[in-house]
């Protein structure tokens, strides 16, 4: 994560002010609040969502990325554009739909947001271990094909970067070399 810090911080005067910015920015907020801990979904797995019990989505992630078709629905001056993409508009990295602990425009709400914690990537389904929706009783996965790739959530993001931030939150099953279990 440092090393993560510290190519931002090269980097930000370059995004400063920008929506990559508020994509990395949220992305860093998001770890630092249990989520964005993807594991490979390779079992039985669903999404109870919690919605107003809970919103940790929508109070930690809240800049999903918008269609035209969508941000049409939704209305521009909801919308936040950056070059050749568009977001919905968030404040301090919550979703500024998000009221009362609802989402009111649940009916309508993007892609990105009816899709989570499903991610897609390399082809491979994923979910946020971090959401407290995520049940693990019935097999309601959905097919990786229908998920967008990670990678459309970071539009015009540098590469480097994007790939710093998935294996940031692919969270990984090995040990730690210098963990042990005993202490001989």
């Amino acid at each position: 994560i440092l090393g993560f810090g510290a190519l931002i911080a090269n980097k930000r005067k370059a995004v400063s002010g920008n929506v990559n910015w508020i994509l990395v920015t949220s992305v860093m907020k998001a770890r630092a609040r249990g989520l964005y801990h993807l594991v490979p979904a390779d079992k039985p797995t669903r999404l109870d969502c919690l919605m107003d019990a809970c919103a940790k989505c929508c109070n930690s992630i809240g800049t999903p990325v918008v269609t035209q078709k969508e941000a049409d629905t939704i209305g521009a001056d909801s919308i936040m554009k950056g070059k050749d993409s568009m977001f919905l508009k968030s404040q301090g990295c919550v979703c500024s739909f998000l009221k009362d602990g609802f989402c009111s425009i649940y009916a309508i709400r993007p892609k990105g947001c009816r899709e989570y914690p499903w991610y897609n990537i390399k082809g491979k389904l994923y979910y946020d271990k971090g959401c407290p929706g995520v049940k693990y009783d019935i097999d309601e996965r959905p097919d990786v094909s229908e998920i967008q790739p990670i990678e459309n959530f970071f539009p015009q993001t540098p590469k480097l970067v994007v790939w710093i931030i998935k294996k940031m939150c692919i969270s990984s099953n090995k040990k730690s070399p210098c963990k042990t279990s005993s202490n001989t």
